[in-house]
C-alpha cells in the first residue's frame, strides 16, 4: 500500500463528492484495504475475506486497518457506497502505473497506450451480484486506453 498513501486516498474520496459514511460504519479506507486484500490474496467471498483478516489479526493494524472487518459491514459498504471515489482514485493512480510500466515492451500494436485492469468478480452479495447465482468463476480483463 506504499503506492497509495492514506492522505491521497482521503483526497480522492473528498474530491469525488461522495457522502462520508456514519462514524460507526466501515471506514472508506478500511473498505479499500479489505478490497485490496481480497484481490491480492485471491479471496472469493465475504466469508473468505473476513476469515483471512481474522487469521492475521495481529498484523491487520500494520497492514493499515483501523477497525474490525466483518462480513455484514463489507456487504453493506459494497451495496451502498458510491462508485465515484474509486474512479477518482483510479485516475490519480494511472500516471503512477504508466511510469512503472513505461519501459515494458508492448505485446499489442496499438496507437494509444493501454493498461490492463483486472476486474475479477468476487461474490459479495447475492442481491447485488447477479453472477452469484451460478458457481462458475468469473474473470474479465478490460483494456482501457490511457487518457493523456
Amino acid at each position: 500500500m506504499a503506492r497509495i498513501p492514506h492522505w491521497e486516498f482521503q483526497r480522492a474520496y473528498q474530491a469525488s463528492g461522495a457522502i462520508t459514511p456514519r462514524a460507526d460504519a466501515l471506514s472508506p479506507w478500511d473498505h479499500f484495504l479489505a478490497l485490496c486484500f481480497a484481490q491480492m490474496t485471491f479471496r472469493q467471498s465475504l466469508r473468505d475475506i473476513e476469515a483471512g483478516l481474522r487469521a492475521q489479526r495481529g498484523l491487520s493494524y500494520h497492514l493499515g486497518f483501523r477497525g474490525t472487518i466483518t462480513r455484514s459491514a463489507l456487504a453493506r459498504a459494497n451495496e451502498q457506497r458510491d462508485w465515484r471515489p474509486w474512479a477518482v482514485l483510479a485516475r490519480k493512480l494511472m500516471p503512477k502505473v504508466r511510469a512503472l510500466y513505461q519501459s515494458e515492451p508492448s505485446a499489442l500494436d496499438l496507437d494509444v497506450p493501454v493498461i490492463a485492469v483486472d476486474s475479477s468478480l468476487i461474490s459479495t452479495s447475492g442481491i447485488a451480484n447477479v453472477h452469484a447465482q451460478t458457481s462458475a468463476p468469473f474473470c474479465t480483463v478490460d483494456l482501457l486506453p490511457l487518457s493523456t
